[in-house]
């Protein structure tokens, strides 16, 4: 501009003014309208003038597009997920009742019958009874049984039982959760249980803590180690399973999930999600 700097600090000052004024318009031709009618600071051309409102107009124009398209990816992939979502809770179902009904039965016609070896009977119905609990055990993790009857808390104790008690790793859990929407309790328990296999698939931790608190706005889940750690920032993108699936999941209910962790310092996994209504 050919102006002094007094004229440039109150073209300056204008152009701030008008970006302000502008932010979050998108009719053009109004955004444009109102921008002519700021005149320009004294000692700034007529040409030299219009064309940084130009500029102004053009960039908030651009910046309110491109949050509207942001707002809709993001909308659509929430309902993808939702589409997901409920596609698994369906074959989980499904598959819960074949193991159930029909492989479960077999099972136990099996146990009844004392198999047909006859060299150690009681050999085939021990394998077949330890078959039988392993069944109805997939069946009940498919079916969600504890976090549908108990909720969260109780589903992430679950978990950090089995941890212990198949890994050998000492979980330690604080859960002081209300009953929460299905879609959150879903996802705080699939959090809690990726966050915990990671731990006994990498770690190599002597212990893990889970901590899960309920605010007045907010949920948050705390699952840390001191295991070898890792390079946080090397976590896959959504679509890779794991944490970056996870991350697509958390961020599609407005949520955030935060990883904390160098190598030989342990990891610590946050999530925390908006508190919504039943």
């Amino acid at each position: 501009m050919n102006a002094g700097s007094g004229g440039a600090d109150a073209a300056a000052r204008r152009l701030a003014d008008l970006a302000s004024a502008a932010a979050g318009a998108t009719d053009e031709a109004a955004v444009r309208a109102a921008a002519r009618r700021v005149p320009p600071p004294r000692g700034v051309g007529e040409a030299t003038w219009r064309a940084a409102v130009d500029g102004v107009v053009r960039g908030n124009l651009a910046r309110v597009r491109a949050e509207a398209e942001a707002t809709r990816d993001r909308a659509a992939r929430r309902d993808r997920l939702d589409a997901l979502e409920r596609a698994q809770e369906a074959e989980r179902a499904r598959v819960a009742h074949v193991l159930t009904e029909e492989v479960g039965q077999t099972l136990t016609a099996l146990v009844l019958e004392g198999g047909g070896d006859a060299v150690a009977p009681g050999r085939v119905r021990a394998l077949a009874a330890h078959a039988r609990a392993e069944v109805r055990r997939v069946a009940s993790a498919l079916r969600g049984s504890v976090l549908d009857d108990l909720g969260v808390a109780a589903a992430l104790r679950t978990t950090a039982r089995e941890a212990s008690l198949r890994y050998g790793l000492p979980v330690v859990v604080t859960a002081t959760l209300p009953r929460l929407p299905r879609r959150h309790e879903r996802l705080l328990d699939l959090a809690g249980r990726e966050a915990l296999a990671n731990v006994v698939r990498h770690a190599d931790a002597d212990c893990a803590s889970v901590v899960a608190t309920a605010g007045p706005d907010r949920v948050d889940l705390v699952v840390e180690d001191d295991g070898v750690g890792f390079d946080a920032g090397g976590v896959p993108p959504a679509g890779g399973g794991g944490l970056g699936d996870l991350r697509a999941r958390v961020e599609g209910v407005g949520g955030r999930l935060r990883i904390e962790s160098q190598p030989g310092r342990g990891a610590a996994v946050y999530v925390r999600l908006p508190r919504a209504t039943h």
